[in-house]
């Protein structure tokens, strides 16, 4: 909830692509930002696991 929160007046809360197409599908949303929203989300998410494996790595490898 803190998240919608402090995103709410940046982006519309669009926190994943889930919410935009919902937002979408509902007609909350205009077409010309689903896609750009949706490709950002999707890369954001994949920089952020990159990262976090990154930084992680190691203590992944000692449990396996």
């Amino acid at each position: 909830m803190l998240g919608v929160y402090l995103t709410a007046n940046i982006s519309g809360a669009h926190l994943n692509p889930a919410v935009t197409v919902a937002l979408y599908a509902n007609g909350n949303a205009p077409e010309d930002i689903v896609g750009p929203y949706v490709l950002a989300q999707c890369a954001g998410a994949t920089v952020a696991s990159f990262v976090n494996y990154v930084s992680f790595s190691s203590g992944i490898a000692a449990l396996e």
